[in-house]
């Protein structure tokens, strides 16, 4: 399983440079992410490119059999909280993170560069 980063789902739904190397990722098989990503996109869609898109989005994710989406439920709130305390990431971040280790996943798919600094390889599309 490989975890996919709120910027990856952006750059795939918005005419960015990155944008078929994203589609590409969100092609592949075994593909994880989290609800608060999936609402950092939809945000992010809709302030550059308007509701239609954003709906949009929202309906091609659903579609998706390939991508798994965790929850933020009590659990990822707890384990957020762990990685809080042991990373610098900041909360979003972290939440994406433990949402990767919950899938037990073996990299993160994200043009975030502090994703480095942590035991999951981040892999930029």
């Amino acid at each position: 399983m490989e975890f996919v980063e709120s910027t990856v789902l952006v750059y795939a739904f918005t005419n960015s440079k990155w944008r078929e190397a994203c589609r590409g990722i969100l092609g592949k098989q075994g593909l994880a992410t989290d609800s608060l990503a999936i609402a950092e996109a939809c945000s992010k869609i809709g302030t550059l490119t308007g509701r239609e898109q954003e709906i949009m989005f929202l309906k091609s994710v659903f579609r998706m059999g390939n991508l798994e989406i965790l929850p933020f439920d009590r659990n990822l709130a707890f384990s957020t909280l762990r990685n809080l305390k042991k990373t610098p990431l900041h909360f979003f971040d972290c939440v994406h993170y433990s949402a990767a280790q919950t899938f037990d996943c073996s990299a993160i798919y994200s043009y975030d560069k502090d994703f480095d600094k942590l035991p999951i390889k981040r892999i930029e599309p």
